[in-house]
């Protein structure tokens, strides 16, 4: 997780806090249920004190829950928020959970007043722990956000986790062998000497490493980044479709031989939709280029290998990411052309971490069952 993500999260919660008050309707809730609680007590004998109306305040508290929107948040920093077990208490489905409650056990003060409790006391916790970790990582976040390479280059950023991370020297090996491969094809493809592709430098502990895009692969490497995500969501979803068709009770082991025929044929599919797509990605980035005919071959060829490995990555857990100074945009020493392509790629880029950002947890889980590695890795 980058560091600026940290203060990000943190500057979320401020926001939301702000536009939408869910802590303190919260707090305001939980002392009127609290009050009333006081004078239903046995041994209050003031009789003069009235229970106070809360339908006002439950209404509010619920909606603001509701507003809280994970899609503005990256995977890591909801991980975050889960680790203070504040997720399950924020959005739409916390909301309705709420409001059940209410409807369902309104005469029980008590038990209204520990679920909001708990709702209360899971955001406070994760904003106020949250706020303490940015403010400590802020310093950090700055200095490494002023480095040249993160703020006037544009980049390609490959980063390893779950299925693809660096635990060992021979994980370490393994990568840089895999990304050496795929830089080398989208070289040839591209005709950039891979030379070019020069490490600008290795973030959130050599997780994250940063490579120099040069100005003839930005939006090329924007495409294919766009068009790999697309596809591997569109098979996740339908193999959730199978998954519902067929319903199936994974422990019942009259299931199995049925599940089995499901993955054995959606791994037929991908492996011939990996190939049919990585041709078409590498047909319409050839002739986005205008590459030579009497190259035209060779540069398919390693073009091909290389969508198909960053497929690999992708479905592994692995992430990618590309970065293009806006300012690059309106760069008055460049020509039009030349403009119209840095904008051209700002908006693949865009489009690709939006994509990232909606493709669920468990579209991803899916994948996790399926093996698409390349043929010369199975050689190995």
């Amino acid at each position: 997780m980058l560091l600026e993500e940290i203060v990000n999260l943190n500057q979320w919660f401020i926001d939301n806090e702000k536009r939408h008050g869910a802590i303190t309707k919260l707090n305001k809730l939980l002392s009127i249920l609290k009050s009333n609680i006081s004078v239903r007590a046995p041994n209050n004998r003031n009789q003069q004190i009235q229970i106070q109306p809360f339908t006002e305040e439950k209404r509010a508290a619920v909606e603001a829950v509701k507003k809280f929107n994970f899609s503005e948040l990256s995977t890591d920093q909801i991980e975050c928020l889960k680790l203070h077990d504040a997720v399950k208490h924020m959005g739409p489905e916390a909301a309705e959970y709420l409001m059940n409650v209410f409807r369902e056990e309104g005469h029980d003060l008590a038990y209204l007043a520990a679920e909001v409790t708990t709702a209360h006391q899971a955001i406070s916790a994760a904003k106020s722990k949250i706020t303490a970790a940015s403010n400590a990582v802020s310093p950090y976040s700055e200095a490494v956000n002023s480095v040249d390479y993160l703020t006037d280059k544009a980049r390609f950023s490959i980063i390893f986790r779950d299925g693809v991370k660096v635990d060992s020297l021979k994980d370490l090996e393994k990568r840089s062998k895999e990304w050496s491969a795929i830089m080398h094809g989208l070289g040839i493809a591209l005709g950039v000497p891979p030379s070019e592709f020069k490490v600008l430098g290795a973030r959130n502990g050599s997780l994250i490493v940063d490579l120099y895009m040069c100005a003839a692969a930005i939006v090329p490497i924007g495409f294919i980044l766009n068009r790999s995500l697309a596809i591997l969501e569109r098979f996740a979803l339908s193999i959730r479709r199978m998954d519902e068709i067929f319903e199936l009770d994974i422990d019942d082991p009259a299931f199995k031989h049925i599940e089995q025929q499901i993955k054995a044929t959606s791994e037929d599919y991908f492996n011939t939709k990996k190939l049919i797509s990585a041709k078409k990605i590498a047909d319409e980035v050839l002739d986005d280029i205008e590459c030579d005919e009497e190259k035209r071959a060779e540069a398919d060829t390693f073009l091909q290998n290389s969508i198909k490995k960053i497929l690999n990555h992708l479905r592994k857990g692995g992430d990618l990411d590309a970065f293009v100074p806006h300012s690059h945009i309106e760069d008055e020493s460049e020509d039009d052309a030349a403009n119209n392509k840095t904008a051209q790629a700002v908006k693949l880029i865009d489009e690709y971490r939006h994509k990232r950002l909606e493709l669920s947890e468990d579209l991803l889980k899916l994948l996790e069952h399926f093996d698409f590695e390349d043929e010369e890795e199975a050689e190995e």
